[in-house]
């Protein structure tokens, strides 16, 4: 290693009392993992669903001049998952989401259907999917889904939460 990262890593190791131990040991492996996660819970995207219902959800980000849409996120009910794990762009992300029951209906509420849409038209699969650029969904065998426009107002990490309506 050079000089720099064994500067860093012997301040790393200071700060959790870890003077004496070895840079290899599995000691100081464990606290530089547990470091990594803890940061790891506080970035990115958490998605959360507040509902009694299973919600499929999908989201798209900016990756260049292109939107990226990535589905389908299976998010059981009062579970949270996080689909991105890195800092976000502090700008905007898409999202939709829909409340399905054990045979696959969206359910509804009422005559209210339980999704979580916007105005924004992106591409999406009735299967797993990442799909780049958003031009011509149907011409390219995709659907067109209304995803939620989200301004993140710099954040770079957000928590989207699917509730029922009152």
């Amino acid at each position: 290693a050079g000089a720099m990262t064994n500067r860093v890593l012997e301040d790393f190791m200071a700060k959790a009392g870890l003077e004496d131990a070895a840079p290899t040991s599995p000691e100081v492996v464990r606290a530089l993992i547990a470091v990594v996660r803890k940061r790891q819970t506080k970035s990115g995207l958490q998605v959360c669903n507040e509902t009694r219902h299973l919600v499929w959800t999908t989201i798209g980000l900016h990756q260049g001049e292109n939107i990226v849409t990535r589905g389908w996120y299976r998010v059981l009910a009062g579970e949270c998952i996080r689909p991105v794990r890195k800092p976000l762009d502090g700008q905007v992300l898409y999202s939709f989401g829909e409340a399905v029951d054990k045979d696959g209906p969206v359910v509804a509420k009422g005559n209210i259907p339980l999704i979580w849409d916007g105005a924004v038209e992106l591409c999406t699969s009735d299967k797993r999917f990442t799909i780049e650029g958003q031009d011509n969904c149907a011409g390219r065998g995709f659907k067109i889904t209304k995803f939620r426009k989200i301004d993140l107002g710099g954040a770079k990490s957000w928590t989207i939460r699917y509730t029922e309506p009152q």
